[in-house]
């Protein structure tokens, strides 16, 4: 305590002693000289003297601690809500009823549900869209691109199943029809060699050739019932009558010796078929006498 009054005291003593007003020199040719000698007390110095200087405090820093990674706040932004509609992958057993190859080779695919059909094209692999009243035929749709399809029937037996065929409707098949008449003189016969023309004696007793004509019917699947006449300028006069077509492999054959007439001219013979389906057939020949 009495050293910090004492330094107290001699600061204030210095303080007065360079702020008290400078007198005024009088005007004389010799200036004297003042010369100021503050006084210290014998005590002031040894109080000074004795001045123990106090230990500043010893500042330790303590170990940094862990650093601190700002991590930044991530804020929601809403958007419109979007409905994400599932897509079902790829499925072992296809939902659409489907006919495969058992062995990656085409299949022949028939215009009706029978083996006697025209077959109408192949696949390997094909969509199934009905099945034959019997259940042992399945009616496909093929699709021949460019928005073209074939419409055709394969035997179940042929084909590997794919899918589940429970929903599939009995479809009626398309009826055969008849796809061609043909009606020529065959070339094997003996009058074959005169062609379509025939010399012969004219008169009401001259011998009576024959012509032999051969007509033949052709389908694209089999037929029970086919209904054909003749039909000709020559004398002579036929009946409806009615014939089969096995199948489109199989065309019916059908013979017709006809007389050739006594007197010169150029003649007809058709072949006309009415049942199922309207076809006929003609050719001429020609009657000369010697």
């Amino acid at each position: 305590m009495k050293s910090t009054l004492s330094i107290l005291i001699f600061y204030l003593l210095l303080f007065s002693a360079c702020a008290a007003p400078t007198p005024e020199l009088a005007t004389s040719t010799s200036e004297p000289t003042l010369t100021f000698t503050p006084e210290i007390t014998t005590t002031a110095e040894k109080t000074f003297a004795t001045l123990t200087a106090i230990p500043s405090s010893t500042v330790t820093s303590l170990p940094a601690g862990p650093t601190k990674t700002l991590v930044p706040t991530l804020t929601a932004i809403p958007f419109p809500s979007q409905t994400v509609t599932a897509t079902p992958g790829p499925s072992t057993t296809p939902i659409v009823p489907t006919a495969f190859s058992p062995d990656g080779k085409p299949v022949e695919c028939f215009k009706g549900p029978e083996l006697e059909y025209k077959v109408l094209t192949d696949f390997k692999i094909v969509e199934i869209v009905g099945v034959d009243e019997a259940g042992r035929w399945w009616y496909l749709k093929i699709d021949k691109g460019q928005g073209n399809f074939v419409h055709c029937w394969v035997l179940q037996k042929r084909v590997t199943l794919g899918g589940n065929p429970a929903s599939l409707p009995v479809v009626e098949p398309e009826k055969a029809l008849v796809t061609e008449v043909s009606l020529s003189i065959p070339t094997e016969l003996p009058d074959a060699r005169f062609g379509y023309v025939q010399t012969v004696s004219c008169g009401q007793n001259a011998d009576k050739p024959v012509f032999h004509f051969l007509g033949r019917i052709s389908a694209d699947g089999p037929i029970q019932k086919v209904k054909y006449t003749w039909e000709t300028n020559a004398p002579g006069k036929f009946s409806v009558q009615q014939t089969r077509v096995a199948g489109w492999r199989d065309p019916q054959n059908i013979k017709l010796d006809l007389p050739v007439p006594a007197r010169e001219g150029t003649y007809y013979l058709r072949l006309r078929v009415s049942l199922p389906n309207e076809m006929s057939m003609l050719v001429q020949f020609v009657v000369k006498c010697q």
